[in-house]
């Protein structure tokens, strides 16, 4: 009956150390797989820092772009509204010489040609 219990003991003992090394490889894959897990996380982290440093590099860049067009825009404008201040003056003056008869006036004006007609009027 010793011999028994025993033998008994004895498979128990070594399904105890079979079960033992199973939950040692457990925790050794679990040890790894978390490393892994951490390393994949870590590289991730660098990965997401990165580009977000890109991201706010772009987003300056493209802040300046704007600011500048935002500036040629503002620069275009002008130019557009002194351009059509100056065509506006241009019309309102060819409006008015358009509207202003062409006739030539012996009298009028020219001081010059009443001199002439007076010298020529006392000479006779």
């Amino acid at each position: 009956a010793l011999l028994k219990q025993f033998e008994r003991f004895s498979k128990v003992e070594e399904e105890l150390l079979i079960t033992q090394k199973q939950r040692e490889d457990e925790k050794s894959s679990y040890l790894s797989h978390t490393n892994e897990l951490s390393v994949f996380i870590e590289k991730a982290g660098d990965k997401v820092l990165c580009a977000e440093n890109r991201l706010k590099v772009s987003t300056v860049q493209y802040e300046h772009q704007i600011t500048r067009l935002v500036a040629e825009v503002h620069a275009a404008e002008a130019k557009m509204k002194t351009a059509e201040s100056q065509t506006n003056e241009l019309h309102s003056q060819l409006c008015e010489e358009m509207s202003t008869p062409r006739r030539k006036s012996f009298d009028g004006g020219n001081e010059t040609f009443k001199t002439q007609i007076n010298d020529i009027s006392q000479i006779s």
